[in-house]
């Protein structure tokens, strides 16, 4: 009898029960100081079931914070996690993780010590500050992070850090007064491999006054897409720059960017990096707008090159950044000239020197004495004239678009009829142009 009592009042229970509602746990929690269901954010995130959303109200939380599930974490009002210096303040080593509404400060300076350290997979950031870190947010080896409408500032080392990290998202973030660059991609080694910094987007960010650099791709930073973001006032000595791309990264594309008011050079590519392409960039206010220095196979077009104290282009060996070093003795000659780059519909105004490049001179390479003639023949023919123009327009320079000046065009067309031969080398440009034409 008490067996069929507890069924029937089974059934009239599935018959009251309001539709679509599920017996399942607490799928929020809270933690603060009081009131709530913790007073730690580790304990919560201890004790929480995967897909659990934790609510952390305001407060300075003294804790390193290690998240290996997927939970939502997000901050209401000021909420700190204060690292001690000491480690990482928040780390997040599992996938699919949501965090928003933090500040990260105080992280050591070991290893990867960060405000935030994301080492998964598929994390979503957004409205996160980072300051007073070694670096503020670094994404290590993982894949299809994203980092948006966040902050880091006033870090020792760098604001966002991607070492080894792969189509990962930077988007709309102010980076400012970091120690040494605002973003920084490289490579990192990993498990007897290299993991490269690869196909990453770097959009739509502010990225002002960093020490050093801007936006630095270094070696093993490929196929990286950097467009759209404003880097302005970066750098102060002579190898810094706006825009880095150092000592072998390719592929990467670095366009539609307001590169304004950096020191030193707006965008620098040196050191081997090749067949990047720097595309529709509006370069003002710096000593060399584009410097290109011991670089091959790059691509630079459509870029407004403006008000450049020294030089608007400059194609160079590395000797220009060596300074005195250069002049050591067994140093002159060792590195060679930039080549087989190609640059076209630039238009280069009010710069003291438009364009300069070294480009096609003779080049007696260390040891040559040594090298069999046809190793030598073939470094020469690498080593010709960077070319100035695609084979049918070439690029602006507002001292050469006036007869007087030397600009000749019969038949009005807009392209020179006679090169315009480039300072420093044997490079010219063959259709050198009265305007730039607007893209529509």
């Amino acid at each position: 009898m008490r067996r069929m009592r507890f069924e029937v009042l089974g059934f009239l229970a599935l018959l009251i029960w309001p539709a679509g509602f599920a017996c399942a746990a607490e799928t929020t929690v809270t933690v603060g100081r009081a009131d709530a269901d913790f007073t730690s954010i580790q304990a919560a995130v201890d004790r929480a079931a995967g897909g659990t959303t934790v609510v952390v109200r305001a407060g300075v939380y003294r804790e390193h914070v290690r998240v290996d599930k997927p939970l939502t974490l997000r901050g209401e009002g000021a909420v700190v996690v204060d690292a001690g210096k000491n480690g990482s303040a928040i780390i997040l080593a599992g996938s699919g993780i949501e965090l928003s509404g933090f500040e990260v400060r105080n992280a050591g300076s070991s290893g990867t010590d960060a405000g935030l350290l994301v080492l998964g997979d598929g994390n979503t950031l957004s409205h996160i500050r980072a300051t007073e870190n070694h670096r503020g947010i670094v994404v290590s080896g993982g894949r299809e992070n994203d980092i948006s409408d966040s902050e880091a500032s006033g870090n020792r080392n760098d604001g966002v850090a991607l070492l080894g990290a792969s189509a990962t998202g930077v988007t709309r973030n102010t980076l400012s007064g970091n120690g040494r660059a605002g973003i920084w991609l490289e490579a990192i080694h990993a498990d007897q491999s290299m993991l490269e910094a690869a196909e990453n987007r770097i959009f739509d960010n502010s990225v002002r006054a960093n020490k050093k650099f801007g936006i630095a791709l270094n070696s093993g930073a490929v196929r990286n897409e950097i467009d759209g973001n404003r880097v302005e006032a970066n750098g102060r000595q002579t190898s810094d720059a706006g825009i880095l791309i150092n000592c072998g990264p390719n592929g990467n594309l670095v366009r539609e960017n307001v590169v304004s008011g950096n020191q030193k050079h707006g965008i620098l590519i040196i050191s081997g990096s090749f067949a990047n392409r720097v595309l529709d960039n509006a370069v003002t206010g710096s000593a060399t707008g584009i410097g290109i220095y011991d670089a091959n196979t790059n691509e630079i077009a459509g870029n407004s090159v403006r008000g450049s104290a020294d030089y608007g282009i400059r194609l160079d060996d590395m000797a220009p950044l060596m300074g005195k070093a250069a002049n050591v003795p067994g140093m002159a000659g060792a590195f060679p000239v930039s080549a087989q780059n190609i640059l076209h519909h630039n238009d280069l105004v009010d710069n003291r020197i438009n364009a300069f490049d070294l480009s096609g001179k003779p080049w007696t390479p260390p040891g040559a004495e040594a090298m069999p003639p046809a190793l030598l023949e073939s470094m020469g023919n690498m080593l010709a004239p960077n070319r100035w123009d695609d084979g049918k327009e070439g690029n602006h320079y507002d001292d050469f678009d006036e007869e007087r000046e030397g600009f000749i065009d019969r038949n009005e067309d807009g392209i020179g009829d006679a090169a315009h031969a480039i300072p420093g080398g044997a490079a010219v440009d063959n259709f050198p142009l009265k305007t730039v034409p607007t893209s529509d």
